[in-house]
């Protein structure tokens, strides 16, 4: 999967000239900490999670990995003690970084098996849950892909996919809920796509409907329903997804869609998830290249 979000995201040097690419290639290695992994949004060390994304914008940038990270990733040496999305995040860095080990793979692959779900798929939060999550069963398969690890029984992963499905069509991360939201929404469209059922036309159709209904008015796409702005992680994954099932959009969103990941630039090279919360950091950085 990661493959498929570099190829998209490269593109967005179309937009970015030497200038602005230089910047952003400057923030990140900004975000480096002496241990080579990246700082999140504490400051307070390396973070596994966001040293991914780290490693995701500089490859997005540059076409390599940042210097030092094969020896961050060696300090590694224990996956048990992570959490889910941890876990997903160190199977993509050693799969971006082309490290080749079985044993880690083989640990990291038993780990993540203790968020198998009662019904087949996984959760992103709870170990051994009765109920999957749209975001959970998105990260694992994406995981096993770029470990090139194959055991997943794609018809029991679509049937507690389409558990996840709201009454308005879309998806929710969290059981039993009548309102979907944007990006639980764009991860069971992507893996929809991917699973390719017959059987599920209508609900992708009905999940693009809800999807484009978090469309903001200027341009972007809101996380839920409810929220009063557009975020760069919501419009990045909602675009994503529209772009892995080649639904078109409109002219006029792209426009404002540019003009909204512009204002969401910071000076230091960086870009920040919304304009309620204006600190920069790699994650959104990633996501603001994949948007564009």
């Amino acid at each position: 999967m990661y493959k498929k979000l570099l190829k998209i995201a490269t593109k967005s040097k179309n937009y970015l000239n030497d200038e602005a690419c230089s910047s952003i290639l400057n923030f990140i290695k900004s975000m480096q900490f002496k241990d080579n992994g990246f700082i999140g949004r504490t400051n307070s060390g390396s973070d596994l999670y966001y040293s991914m994304f780290a490693t995701l914008a500089y490859l997005t940038i540059t076409g390599t990995t940042p210097q030092g990270m094969s020896s961050y990733l060696k300090s590694l040496s224990n996956s048990e003690n992570l959490d889910f999305i941890h876990l997903c995040a160190l199977a993509r860095l050693y799969a971006c970084s082309n490290i080749e080990t079985n044993i880690v793979k083989q640990e990291i692959n038993s780990n993540i098996e203790a968020y198998r779900s009662m019904d087949g798929g996984y959760n992103h939060i709870e170990k051994c849950a009765d109920r999957s999550t749209p975001y959970g069963i998105f990260l694992a398969y994406s995981a096993y892909q770029e470990l090139k690890i194959i055991k997943h029984n794609n018809s029991q992963l679509l049937n507690a996919l389409l558990d996840c499905q709201t009454p308005d069509m879309g998806f929710s991360n969290t059981p039993g809920q009548t309102i979907g939201t944007t990006n639980a929404t764009a991860a069971a469209l992507v893996m929809l796509n991917e699973f390719r059922d017959e059987g599920s036309k209508k609900v992708i159709f009905g999940a693009v409907d809800f999807l484009f209904s978090m469309k903001f008015p200027k341009g972007g796409f809101k996380a839920a329903k409810n929220a009063p702005l557009p975020d760069i992680l919501s419009t990045a994954t909602s675009l994503f997804a529209l772009n892995q099932l080649e639904i078109p959009i409109s002219n006029q969103l792209k426009t404002e869609t540019l003009a909204l990941i512009e204002d969401h630039w910071d000076s230091s090279g960086g870009f920040f998830g919304n304009q309620g919360d204006t600190l920069p950091d790699c994650e959104y950085t990633f996501y603001a290249m994949l948007a564009l």
